[in-house]
């Protein structure tokens, strides 16, 4: 194929890069480089849950039933909630797609469900949205609170009133972002 910089370094360590655990250590440094803090705490617990089951796994272990294996083992001895299963492997997911790219291991390896393939699937989360009562939102509005107590509420009460505004966004905004009052 074609030379790079990155498949250089990565036969230099003698195929260390097929392995998830380089691969995730890799990514949570991007991401820290990057200054993605929260992006790669993710990844480093998705790495430390997922080594709890198999330690130091190359990618072309990871099969669709070596997933199911996982997940049954996840739910059902781990305790984790479907939800949290799926945000590990949509972070394993992502590190199949990078390795494929990377030319680290060959496209027939990936083991999720694709338009081209019938692989395993990631499990949605059964999460119930629960909407506060009109009251109940009227009495956090009316609390009687002090100090930063008082700085959440104001926040969260903010962050509703701008329409769910992103918590992220709500903090970048400017005196200048307010345009006809």
């Amino acid at each position: 194929g074609e030379y790079s910089h990155e498949k250089l370094k990565n036969k230099l360590k003698g195929g260390r890069g097929t392995y998830i655990d380089v691969a995730f250590d890799n990514k949570i440094a991007q991401l820290n480089k990057q200054t993605r803090v929260g992006s790669a705490a993710a990844y480093e617990t998705a790495k430390k849950f997922i080594g709890r089951y198999k330690p130091n796994v190359e990618f072309v272990k990871i099969t669709p039933q070596w997933l199911e294996k996982f997940e049954d083992w996840a739910i059902n001895t781990a305790g984790v909630s479907k939800t949290t299963l799926g945000i590990y492997l949509r972070a394993l997911r992502a590190l199949f797609n990078d390795a494929i790219r990377n030319g680290d291991i060959p496209k027939s390896s990936y083991p999720f469900q694709s338009s081209e393939k019938n692989g395993y699937k990631i499990p949605k989360g059964e999460g119930t949205k629960i909407a506060l009562s009109i009251e109940q939102f009227d009495k956090i509005a009316k609390l009687d609170l002090a100090g930063s107590l008082q700085r959440c509420r104001d926040m969260f009460l903010l962050s509703f009133y701008l329409g769910g505004i992103n918590f992220k966004d709500l903090l970048l905004l400017k005196w200048r972002n307010i345009a006809n009052g």
